[in-house]
């Protein structure tokens, strides 16, 4: 018993010493109450004294912070005050100081650094601090302050950062802050400060201010046009309050000069629309931490290429009060989407990536409208009758991308409902595109009015019917996608009198029938999707003619033979069909898949000949059929004397060698054919082989030469 009363009193006499009894002090030294300095990390001060007190003298630091692994309790002495040479006190992390700031504090006159942040410190912020005119840095925030910051922190023109976030602070900001000429880093947020945000704020930037954070209080009151003198800050935080008003639309001069996500904060204000553009285009990004914010280091698309993640930054905003006043103008302008369109002078809509939902019908109103471009924007409802009005649109795109991005996106763009017949009065239309979403119907006849379009892409829809057999009219198209839908009925022969194509995509439909042999029209086809219908019959001879680089075939009930001529095919697709041996041997696995055999007569007799295709003969040989390989003089570049090679009859495969001039084609030239070349010339037709100069037209020079060439 009597060793443990020792213990006990050892503690208790350890314990007062800890907390600053019992020392002794010299002249010169300070006690500033928490026990021995000696006892704490000797890196804290460099005025600790063998006295365990603080040399008045020699101290020009004291930090308390997590790195020196030393935790204070307690508060703040007023003997701080005497420490006259103290030029940085860092106070902050992990210690638990409680109570005032000593007004003592106000005689440190050398401090530059004064930092007590994440304590419990209460009352008010000392007026005092007004005399450290040398003081840089001043961080107090994540205490209990309450009542307004002393008006003599506005006279501490050195300061460059300063931090009063997360207290109990009220009162207004005067605009006498505009003194603090040096201020780089403002933070007062999560407090109780009213009134309006003084207009000098905002040009601060012009010197030094780089960032400021007001977030999380109860000020009132507009962003002034001034904004735009903050043209280089790094961001402001403005969300959580009760402003008012519009956004101007300066606020897009401000330059990103940061790549991370909260440059801007508006979120939770009564802003009214319209919204600035630069502000509510939030680019898609893969949210790897499930968090639904965008984190620095999650990749995104970068749809403006400006090598910064741009997001949402108006956020949510109760615009009840919103008056007129900041409403679009009935007579000169249209409201779409929050923001606001001058009927004359609005020439593009372009949205990407942002959330609309329906399209308004008043986008008819836009009467000078030549392009509008919306895609992945989540839209629904169906395109209203009102886009007819357009009549000066150039290019009209409402289409999703279907990218692989995060589901937690949600922007596919789902359109329902038919294409309205009013599209066919777009007479100035080029480029038509709706591909991906979920249009139904048919397609409109009037489409085929539309006779200055080039490009019609619908694919990925769920548009029914057949394809119009007027869609010959549209001599001007290039591109043909109308693939992944559900279209039924034949390809009608007038599709192959589209000469000016170089892309076609009729794959996943329901189509039925033969290919047409006039698919040889399509000279410029390069991209070729048949694929996924129900197609019968073989591959036409015709189709050799093509220049194809792309080929999809599969998945019909294509029989017959492949042509050679397919191994000059870069992609090549033929799979799920029902074509027969042999195959080319340049053909891959890929390039076949599987194929139903089924029907193929595998048998036959040696010495018989299958001349289906001409230039790829077979001949049966021991019951197998062998390839019969055909040498065309014109194909080894062996000339034709005298004359030209003129494409093969049916059933043929080489070019003819025919005399020049030779009409009847009976071996000689004579007064028959140049008898024959006057009604040519007569009728104004062309006939390549009487075109004696080859200057593309046959006409009285012609047949001067045919009559010299009879009497020669």
């Amino acid at each position: 018993m009597i060793y443990k009363n020792i213990i006990f009193i050892f503690i208790t006499l350890f314990s007062l010493m800890s907390i600053g009894y019992g020392l002794e002090c010299e002249d010169g030294e300070v006690d500033l109450g928490w026990g021995d300095c000696n006892d704490w990390n000797s890196n804290h001060t460099d005025g600790c004294m063998l006295s365990g007190c603080y040399s008045i003298e020699e101290t020009t630091f004291i930090f308390f912070y997590v790195s020196t692994g030393n935790l204070l309790q307690g508060e703040i002495s007023p003997n701080i005050g005497d420490l006259v040479n103290l030029t940085l006190l860092r106070l902050e992390d992990v210690n638990q100081l409680t109570g005032e700031i000593p007004q003592e504090i106000g005689n440190l006159t050398n401090l530059g650094v004064l930092i007590l942040e994440n304590n419990q410190l209460t009352g008010e912020i000392p007026q005092e601090i007004g005399n450290l005119t040398n003081l840089f840095v001043v961080k107090l925030s994540n205490n209990q302050f309450s009542g307004e910051i002393p008006s003599e922190i506005w006279n501490l023109t050195n300061l460059r950062d300063l931090y009063l976030s997360d207290n109990h602070l009220t009162g207004e900001i005067p605009s006498e802050i505009e003194n603090l000429t040096s201020l780089e880093d403002l933070r007062l947020g999560n407090n109780q400060l009213t009134g309006e945000i003084p207009i000098e704020l905002w040009s601060m930037n012009q010197y030094s201010l780089d960032f400021f954070d007001l977030s999380n209080n109860q000020l009132t009151g507009e962003i002034p046009d001034e904004i735009e003198n903050s043209i280089y800050i790094h961001g402001f935080h403005l969300n959580n309050n009760q402003l008012s008003g519009i956004i101007p639309d300066n606020t897009c001069q401000i330059i990103f000069l940061d790549s991370y996500s909260e440059q801007f904060k508006f979120e939770n204000n009564n802003f009214c629309p319209p919204y600035p553009d630069c502000l509510i285009n939030q680019e898609p990004f893969v949210d790897q931490n499930s968090n639904g914010v965008w984190d620095q280091g999650e990749p995104y698309q970068d749809t403006n290429f400006n090598g910064i993640y741009e997001e949402d930054y108006v956020g949510e905003q109760d615009s009840l009060e919103c008056d007129d006043l900041y409403m679009c103008d009935e007579d000169t302008e249209v409201e779409l989407w929050g923001q606001c369109y001058n009927i004359q002078e609005t020439t593009e809509i372009n949205y990407s990536y942002v959330y609309l939902g329906e399209i308004p019908p008043n986008i008819g109103d836009l009467i000078n409208l030549n392009s509008i471009h919306i895609s992945d924007c989540g839209l629904s409802g169906q395109i209203p009758s009102e886009i007819g009005n357009l009549v000066n649109l150039v290019s009209l795109q409402i289409y999703d991308n279907n990218l692989d991005l995060s589901d937690s996106l949600n922007i596919d763009s789902n359109l329902t409902g038919e294409i309205p017949i009013e599209i066919g009065s777009l007479i100035n239309l080029q480029q038509l595109d709706l591909r991906n979403n979920e249009l139904t119907g048919n397609l409109p006849e009037e489409l085929t009015n539309l006779n200055n379009l080039s490009s019609l892409l619908l694919s990925g829809n769920q548009l029914s019917g057949q394809i119009p057999v007027d869609i010959e009219l549209l001599q001007n198209l290039v591109s043909l996608d109308i693939g992944k839908n559900q279209l039924s009925g034949q390809i009608p022969e007038s599709l192959f009198n589209l000469t000016n194509l170089n892309f076609l995509s009729l794959g996943n439909n329901n189509l039925y029938g033969t290919i047409n042999s006039n698919i040889s029209n399509l000279s410029l086809v390069y991209f070729l999707d048949l694929s996924s219908n129900n197609l019968t019959g073989g591959i036409p001879n015709e189709i050799n003619n093509l220049d194809l680089y792309f080929l999809k075939l599969n998945n019909n009930q294509l029989s017959g033979y492949i042509p050679n001529e397919f191994c000059n095919i870069d992609y090549l697709y033929l799979s799920n069909n029902n074509f027969c041996m042999p195959y080319p041997d340049c053909l891959l696995e890929e390039n076949l898949g599987l194929q139903n055999t089924s029907e193929c007569d595998d048998e036959c007799i040696s010495g018989e000949i299958n001349n289906d295709n001409p230039c790829n003969p077979m001949e049966c040989y021991d019951g197998i059929w062998f390839e019969i390989v055909i040498d065309c003089p014109e194909q080894f570049g062996v000339p034709c004397q005298d004359g030209i090679y003129i494409d093969p009859p049916v059933g043929q495969c080489c070019s003819d060698c025919v005399l020049l001039g030779d009409i009847n084609q009976d071996g000689i030239v004579n007064v028959l054919d140049a008898v024959d070349v006057v009604d040519i010339v007569l009728y104004g037709e062309y006939l390549q082989i009487v075109d004696m100069n080859f200057d593309d037209v046959v006409n009285i020079i012609d047949i001067i030469e045919i009559i010299y060439l009879i009497l020669n």
